[in-house]
């Protein structure tokens, strides 16, 4: 029961440290008057204010309200980010993280999937898909995915985290501290 619930904390705090690493992409100047969807920044409070048909804008919001702890607001922009652009697999990656924080698990599989399917090179979403994985104690498979997070992107740290936790569950103590 002690080492459950520590495993169950260990996910939580991972969970929470890949709020930070979770890439968003970055700002775009795009100059008045040009006819494309802009969002504004106010400043002191870092809000993203958003045109509604602005794809990026909503999952900005989206990861915004995640990384402070609101998922469902979060994965609402998350939804609409993905309804305007369908293939925008930035979107797919951080619902994923919304749901995975809720625990839902295979909700976030699936979105971690779907982003992987759109982007086979999004370090991240495989990592993020390893952290779904050791939630629901399939080590192996948290193992294969934090392994190829590593190798298409080796500067993701909880990766290694990630990879070593799942192999020293496994009993593999020897790779874990690899």
């Amino acid at each position: 029961p002690n080492r459950v619930r520590r495993e169950e904390q260990l996910i939580d705090l991972a969970l929470t440290t890949a709020a930070a690493e979770t890439p968003v992409e970055p700002a775009q100047a795009i100059p008045p008057g040009s006819g494309q969807p802009t969002i504004a920044v106010q400043s002191g409070m870092g809000e993203v204010k958003l045109d509604s048909q602005y794809a990026v804008a909503h999952n900005r919001r989206g990861f915004q309200l995640a990384s402070a702890g609101k998922y469902d607001q979060a994965i609402a922009h998350f939804d609409e980010a993905i309804r305007i652009d369908p293939d925008y697999a930035p979107a797919y990656n951080n619902r994923g993280y919304a749901c995975a924080a809720k625990k839902e698990y295979e909700r976030a599989i699936g979105d971690f999937d779907h982003a992987i399917r759109l982007d086979a090179g999004f370090a991240a979403a495989y990592n993020n898909r390893a952290l779904a994985y050791t939630a629901k104690r399939e080590y192996e498979r948290a193992v294969a995915d934090a392994s190829e997070a590593i190798r298409l992107d080796s500067s993701i740290a909880l990766a290694y985290h990630n990879r070593g936790f799942a192999h020293a569950a496994l009993g593999q103590y020897d790779r874990a501290i690899d």
